[in-house]
């Protein structure tokens, strides 16, 4: 019988160190790994990047850092990486919370003239992404994945973004798209 004989199986993958995150430091979460390393939301049950099944860990979860949680897709196809909180508005570099590092400037410009300098934040919070107004003078709205109506955030409350979650911020919008389509 000619051919080469077969590969010997490989070993698994190393297991992750199950540490707890540091509290102080956002950017670490708990997850579950898929069979080729990627970290990933413990809802899920295939890996959001590669597709592979999410380990179960004997229902232990590891710490790492937290990958990107999405996209926000604004109406003009400018896209954003969600891997950081954002405050969004016309001026939000001026804010005492861009300048201190807590968040990350994400200027909007509207022709409309209806977005305040300072009008949301993006939040990420373990492994969702949540919206919350800023005390905008014209309003945050949101519309769920096919809900043709807006709902409009009282200032202050957070609301998580789904995948296909609409955001109207004055004459603005975005979609905030993401790969673990945790609903």
């Amino acid at each position: 019988m000619l051919g080469s004989p077969p590969e010997p199986p490989r070993p698994p993958l190393p297991a992750a160190p199950e540490v707890e995150p540091d509290p102080l430091d956002s950017t670490q979460v708990n997850g579950r790994r898929c069979g080729r390393g990627h970290l990933n939301d413990p809802r899920l049950g295939q890996c959001a990047f590669c597709g592979l099944p999410v380990e179960d860990g004997g229902g232990q979860l590891v710490a790492g850092p937290r990958p990107a949680l999405g996209l926000l897709v604004f109406d003009d196809g400018t896209t954003y990486s969600v891997d950081a909180e954002y405050l969004v508005g016309r001026m939000p570099e001026g804010d005492s919370r861009v300048a201190g590092g807590a968040l990350r400037s994400l200027a909007v410009e509207d022709p409309s003239g209806a977005v305040s300098r300072v009008h949301a934040e993006v939040r990420v919070s373990g492994w969702d992404v949540l919206l919350a107004d800023a005390g905008s003078r014209n309003g945050t709205f949101v519309s769920g994945p096919g809900e043709p109506e807006w709902t409009q955030l009282p200032e202050g409350q957070t609301h998580r973004l789904v995948p296909g979650t609409r955001v109207r911020l004055g004459g603005r919008s975005f979609l905030f798209e993401s790969p673990s389509g945790v609903r």
